[in-house]
């Protein structure tokens, strides 16, 4: 609809409530189970990264302190966040029945 989302981004550390929280929320309701979820973080714990695809993120980023190679990051997986979007879109859409 009007002003839906495609893509998510959710830190795991945000300060009132558990990131990984946030994703099940978003993946446990109908309106926004197909949305793209990036999980962006710090940590550098194997169970951060395990519990976030378990729980249904499409990707996992860790945070870097270097604004350049954060952008160099966003840079290279940009088009490929865009092509999740389309294919998600596409499935979403039914048959015409033609």
């Amino acid at each position: 609809g009007v002003g839906e989302a495609d893509i998510v981004l959710v830190d795991l550390e945000l300060p009132k409530v558990d990131g990984l929280r946030v994703l099940e929320c978003i993946r446990g309701d109908e309106r926004t189970r197909h949305m793209l979820v990036v999980v962006l973080t710090s940590s550098d714990e194997e169970n951060d990264l395990v519990n976030s695809y378990r729980l249904g993120a499409d990707s996992y980023l860790r945070k870097t302190v270097d604004f350049n190679v954060f952008c160099e990051t966003m840079a290279r997986l940009g088009p490929q966040w865009l092509d999740l979007i389309a294919r998600k879109a596409g499935a979403k859409r039914k048959p015409t029945g033609k």
